[in-house]
């Protein structure tokens, strides 16, 4: 991926995880209205979509490469209990009381 190849990543590269998950939602839906959208009843629409049917798949492979991303992200997040951290990371932030830090700091490493 590259921010001047690809222009979904240029878009979204700065996106948190929850932001990121709905651009991609928004992606697939693109998609799945692009594909959906196809109705060939006569000759022109036929060879419309023969015109068009090498930017679907190329909107297809774009789509399955941004989902791809995501899945391993999601596996990352939830197999190295990232969100817990986050917490965990947030608490100390913005809590004055450090007290309960280590137990919390050691239950999301630890489990």
């Amino acid at each position: 991926m590259s921010i001047t190849q690809d222009q979904f990543f240029r878009e979204s590269y700065t996106f948190n995880y929850g932001d990121l998950g709905k651009a991609i939602k928004g992606l697939v839906n693109k998609y799945k209205e692009k594909k959906t959208s196809q109705k060939i009843d006569t000759i022109q629409d036929m060879q419309r979509f023969v015109e068009q049917y090498p930017e679907l798949k190329t909107f297809q492979g774009n789509v399955s490469k941004h989902v791809g991303v995501m899945v391993e992200m999601n596996r990352r997040v939830k197999e190295e209990k990232l969100m817990a951290v986050s917490e965990v990371e947030q608490n100390l932030a913005c809590d004055k009381s450090h007290g309960t830090a280590v137990q919390e700091v050691s239950y999301a490493l630890c489990g």
